[in-house]
């Protein structure tokens, strides 16, 4: 009979661990904390879909389709400078912006008319597809 017994509670435990989650059921909150946790996961497994963005210079347009692309550093003191156009690189002019980004940051590089990024170490970019919470 306990034999029995146990056989019951184990065939329930592994039904119950293969349910799906009902998301339809969740707050708000614990909705982007799931999607947060699945994505962090996902790129810990290195599962992202995703190619690999060597340091260099980029121009929109010519290196890089114009748009914005969601970017995940790989390395520490990862540095990025923003210019509005190849030229003012080219001719050493000041950047609009600069970042310095550790490993596991995430950013959203935006290319557009004859913008230009130098990004100083490999990243990990993918076409940015929706708003992340």
């Amino acid at each position: 009979m306990k034999k029995l017994l146990l056989l019951i509670i184990a065939i329930l435990i592994c039904g119950y661990a293969f349910t799906e989650t009902n998301v339809n059921d969740m707050s708000n909150d614990e909705l982007k904390s799931l999607y947060k946790s699945v994505k962090q996961e996902l790129i810990n497994r290195k599962l992202w879909d995703k190619s690999t963005l060597p340091a260099g210079v980029y121009i929109s347009g010519e290196s890089l389709p114009e748009g914005s692309y969601e970017c995940i550093v790989l390395y520490d003191y990862t540095g990025i400078l923003s210019y509005k156009t190849y030229d003012d690189f080219a001719n050493n002019k000041s950047y609009v912006s600069i970042y310095q980004l550790n490993e596991g940051d995430v950013f959203l590089l935006t290319l557009k008319g004859n913008m230009c990024w130098d990004i100083r170490k490999p990243v990990i970019v993918r076409p940015f597809v929706g708003m992340d919470w």
